[in-house]
């Protein structure tokens, strides 16, 4: 005996037993990139910090060698923390920049707790952003490293959008 399937009877068109219709993770997906980001300023906040409570870590060690790679940054006493962003923020691609971007600003913006559209401040120095357009491509991707690698205040760089750009920043950086 042949059991004849109609279209109606194996494609689910409404509600799945079992099957959440809440929206789930990708619902949720825009909050991804600035919890990441402010993840990440988090830690360099915590690793910048001076304190010395006995909540983990150690109070001594071996003190810190400026000469091997890849080196320390010294920042004035209240002289900004620099920060590049190398992210495609124009052309078809600009929506993967220009979200990552949001996220670098929201988290600058929570270092001191509140989103208040200032910029927080890590160990008492102001944190300030500079953006390059990387354009999605290896070309714009060198110009943009090269203008950050041009500033010696910038003392990390977030990006980029596209592996095409990186690949032109590896090229750049690296030689």
């Amino acid at each position: 005996m042949v059991i004849g399937l109609r279209p109606a009877d194996v494609i689910p068109t409404g509600h799945i037993p079992g099957c959440s219709t809440k929206g789930g993770f990708m619902r949720h997906r825009r909050w991804l990139t600035p919890l990441v980001l402010l993840g990440a300023f988090s830690m360099i906040a915590a690793a910048c910090s001076n304190s010395t409570s006995g909540a983990g870590g150690s109070s001594g060690g071996a003190a810190v060698d400026c000469n091997a790679a890849p080196g320390c940054v010294t920042v004035a006493a209240g002289a900004p923390i620099q920060i590049g962003t190398l992210l495609s923020v124009s052309g078809d691609n600009a929506d993967l920049g220009n979200d990552s971007l949001y996220g670098v600003e929201l988290a600058i913006d929570h270092l001191d707790g509140v989103f208040d559209g200032q910029a927080g401040q890590i160990l008492n120095h102001p944190v300030q952003l500079q953006n390059e357009d990387d354009t999605c491509s290896a070309e714009g991707g060198q110009a943009g490293s090269t203008k950050l690698a041009s500033n010696p205040d910038i003392v990390a760089v977030i990006g980029t959008s596209c592996s095409g750009a990186a690949l032109g920043v590896a090229d750049k950086t690296l030689g």
